[in-house]
């Protein structure tokens, strides 16, 4: 069985897992907690971003109950950030925001190879 951590595709999987894209370790099992209070509807939380421990490493950076507003305030321009959002409709959006004052390095190695 090949490790889900280290599989091809989309940061979050349409089952509700995560996994990694680009090579990307998301092993962390904060990762995943996070990401199942994001797609309950019994959770207050409606989002959470992801960001950089290392090279290859993803970690939690930040999670919240505020909506979208609340989201795109917590997004730091030095850092290049993954993300997920459960919208009131129930619909679940990613995202990937490369901050405008992230190294230069940082965006090419999140794009993948």
């Amino acid at each position: 069985m090949a490790d889900s951590s280290k599989a091809s595709g989309g940061l979050f999987r349409t089952d509700g897992g995560v996994r990694a894209t680009s090579g990307l370790d998301v092993s962390d099992p904060e990762i995943a907690d996070a990401w199942a209070k994001v797609r309950s509807d019994g959770s207050e939380e409606t989002w959470l971003l992801l960001g950089y421990e290392g090279k290859t490493k993803l970690k939690v950076h930040s999670t919240g109950g505020g909506g979208a507003v609340e989201l795109l305030e917590a997004i730091d321009d030095s850092q290049v950030l993954f993300g997920g959002l459960r919208t009131k409709e129930g619909k679940f959006l990613c995202l990937m925001c490369s901050g405008q004052d992230a190294g230069a390095m940082a965006p090419g190695r999140a794009a993948g190879p």
